[in-house]
């Protein structure tokens, strides 16, 4: 008789749950990295003209609501601190790239726990594409991803190397290749009753 009484307990319980649909909000931040000295001094900067399309405003799982989504960044709107740096990066390195356009297109999310994974990201870049992991973690309603990219992978040796040699006594004659790349979107969890 016990536990006929907690099945129905049990029944009635999960019929008065609370069901959380995913919803991402139209707040998207995309930023990057570089690095220059021996010490691996950050330089960070942005772009000011992408798009990002959501593979879906609304879903059950975070892979439902990432996976498809791209982004599309127009390369010659790099922004840092730096207005020096601003048009050196310009001139010595964006503007060289082929195409008009940086790409990053998610193609899978693999879920640690509820807080944190690693998303699968295709970048395009100079007619190269190379997928890279980003890890991810959740945080008052915003997911937040960061991942490395190595310049050199992406057939720019030769941009790298005539963008080194204009930074050379600026970076005090180190600038790094690998780039980090940071990525947040604000996300909800609407709760509705079953």
């Amino acid at each position: 008789m016990k536990k006929i009484i907690l099945i129905i307990l049990l029944g009635i319980s999960l019929l008065n749950a609370k069901v959380c649909k995913l919803t991402q909000l139209d707040e998207i931040e995309f930023s990057f990295s570089g690095y220059k000295t021996i010490y691996k001094v950050p330089m960070n900067a942005t772009f000011t003209s992408f798009e990002y399309k959501p593979a879906a405003k609304e879903g059950n799982t975070l892979k439902a609501l990432l996976v498809g989504a791209t982004l599309i960044v127009d390369k010659k709107s790099v922004k840092s601190s730096d207005g020096a740096m601003d048009e050196t990066l310009s001139l010595f390195f964006f503007d060289k790239l082929k195409g008009d356009e940086i790409s990053a297109e998610i193609l899978d999310v693999k879920m640690r726990n509820s807080r944190e994974g690693t998303l699968s990201v295709k970048i395009g870049m100079n007619g190269v594409e190379k997928i890279i992991n980003m890890k991810y973690y959740i945080m008052r309603n915003s997911l937040s991803a960061s991942g490395n990219i190595n310049i050199l992978d992406f057939d720019a040796k030769d941009l790298f190397s005539s963008f080194s040699k204009e930074c050379f006594d600026k970076h005090l004659g180190k600038t790094w290749s690998d780039v980090t790349l940071f990525y947040k979107i604000k996300k909800v969890c609407k709760t509705n009753q079953k």
